[in-house]
């Protein structure tokens, strides 16, 4: 995986999705792709898609086991592409934040913005991330 990464020629970060259903492996694949990258001498940005949830009295409107609230109502793709992929996007200015959410303190965030370098990799992993507002980006 991390050869194809490697082949990959772009003149802004490149951006690598691991996707997959909850408990498959998807955090620690990523991971684990970010440690061999490192090791390659990449600058890696590491994120997942449980930093860009909703709140929880936001996320559940369809309750809290709802299939199609699990699709539609958790996370907030507006903020993920506004500070994430956008900006490490072809057009962006690789000036990114990781995440604007704890899910621990149920608290949005609001992290220092970073500069990313071109040739960065971002390793992003989570649910869902190959819908219509993110495959695109």
């Amino acid at each position: 995986m991390a050869e194809a990464v490697g082949s990959v020629t772009v003149a802004h970060p490149t951006r690598v999705a691991i996707d997959g259903p909850p408990t498959t492996g998807k955090t620690t694949l990523a991971d684990e792709l970010a440690v061999v990258l490192r090791e390659q001498g990449r600058d890696v940005i590491r994120a997942t898609i449980d930093d860009f949830l909703f709140p929880r009295a936001q996320r559940y409107p369809r309750g809290e086991y709802s299939a199609e609230g699990c699709y539609f109502d958790t996370h907030d793709y507006d903020a993920l592409n506004r500070v994430l992929l956008d900006p490490l996007g072809p057009s962006g200015d690789r000036r990114f934040q990781h995440a604007v959410y704890d899910r621990t303190a149920d608290t949005t965030l609001s992290p220092p913005f970073t500069t990313a370098p071109a040739d960065a990799v971002l390793v992003f992993d989570g649910v869902f991330l190959m819908r219509p507002e993110l495959i695109d980006r």
